[in-house]
């Protein structure tokens, strides 16, 4: 925990893990938090998330992660939509439905 204090830009939650992403936030709020699951995004607030399916691993990135990263990433990103799932935010997609 004393990293994340000091700042970090890259936290990595394993399922187990006693620091949930609330907690990661306050302390490092510029970090990239990674996960496992679509919920780790889509309930939980993560930023990235690994999902197995068939033998394949998908990520799936928050829209607010998406957004900060720069235009030429968010470019290949985009290419590799069979193998990325982007998932809005809450309040756009509470204002959206």
């Amino acid at each position: 925990m004393a990293e994340i204090k000091r700042g970090v830009q890259v936290v990595f939650i394993m399922p187990d893990s006693a620091l949930d992403i609330k907690t990661i936030r306050k302390l490092s709020p510029s970090a990239v938090i990674f996960g496992f699951g679509r919920d780790f995004v889509t309930q939980g607030g993560g930023d990235v998330s690994f999902v197995a399916s068939r033998n394949r691993v998908k990520l799936v990135l928050s829209e607010n992660y998406f957004r900060r990263t720069s235009p030429k990433l968010s470019a290949k990103i985009a290419n590799l939509k069979s193998v990325v799932e982007i998932i809005k935010n809450r309040s756009t997609r509470s204002s959206n439905e």
